[in-house]
Formats: C-alpha cells, structure tokens, sequence
C-alpha cells in the first residue's frame, strides 16, 4: 500500500479520482499485464533483463491504450509525460514482484 501512496502523491495530485479509484485503476491493469499472453510468453522465466523490459514496455503500452476510453486523463498524462511514464511502468512492475497488490 505504501508503494501506491507514495506514486499517487507525486503523481497522480490532479486526477480526479478517489486515492481507493487510483488503486482499483492500478491493481485492474496490474492484472491486466499478467493476463496477457505476451507477458506468459516473454516475460515470467525469461532471463534476459532487457529482452523482458522492452516486452513489458510494450505490453503496459498496449493495456493503457485499451484502456484509454475509461481514463482519458491517465492516457494523456502517459503519453505525453516521459517522467510519469518510466514511474508508472515502475510501480507496475513492483506491483507485479509483491502479489498482495493484486489478489
């Protein structure tokens, strides 16, 4: 919980959502990562550092951009803020390594 405080006080201060919205938003993509095929097949046991970065690059990419209907403003500050970005695809993957996130 404190990973999500702390990500959604430095950046998430002008969305308007609820501090228990944003973590619903983050804990529902989180699980949309692990459900994704390309994260089962290019990512969990895959030992090659970067090869798996650049894969969840583009799976976090691709759910942010499916997702954009039902927040447009969390699409636009991902798009077109590189800071928030590099943090949000960060606390996913730090979300990702400590499952009490997502169960």
């Amino acid at each position: 919980m404190r990973i999500l405080k702390l990500f959604n006080e430095k950046w998430f201060k002008g969305w308007d959502a609820t501090p228990d919205e944003q973590k619903a938003k983050l804990i529902n993509i989180t699980k949309s990562v692990v459900e994704d095929k390309d994260y089962q097949d290019l990512v969990v046991g895959n030992p090659d550092q970067d090869a798996v970065d650049e894969a969840m690059a583009k799976i976090i990419d691709r759910i942010i951009r499916q997702k954009r209907k039902g927040d447009m403003s969390l699409y636009k500050e991902y798009q077109q803020n590189e800071s928030f970005k590099s943090n949000f695809r960060t606390l996913i993957n730090r979300m990702l390594g400590d499952v009490d996130y997502i169960q």
